[in-house]
């Protein structure tokens, strides 16, 4: 986690649009893009063909990353997706 806190800043949820920015886990892997945002919820398509969805509530957020402002980053590990996945919406 050291080497996350070289490129990353604490976020504001309330203020942030986050459609369109790649979602990266805690571990930092790639969870998706975030599609649409609702009721303090972001639903993300995972970039797998199967066309699995996320919803993530909104105060997961973790930080943004300095360098890019298309990710942000999620207080969720990647083993622990699969308790936010939807079938379809």
């Amino acid at each position: 986690m050291a080497e996350l806190s070289s490129f990353i800043k604490p976020t504001s949820i309330s203020s942030s649009n986050y459609v369109n920015k790649s979602v990266i886990s805690l571990d930092g892997l790639l969870l998706g893009h975030v599609t649409k945002e609702e009721n303090n919820k972001m639903i993300i398509s995972t970039d797998y063909d199967n066309g699995n969805k996320l919803i993530i509530p909104r105060c997961k957020v973790f930080s943004e990353d300095r360098k890019s402002d298309n990710t942000i980053i999620v207080d969720i590990e990647y083993h622990e997706v699969s308790k936010y996945r939807i079938s379809e919406l």
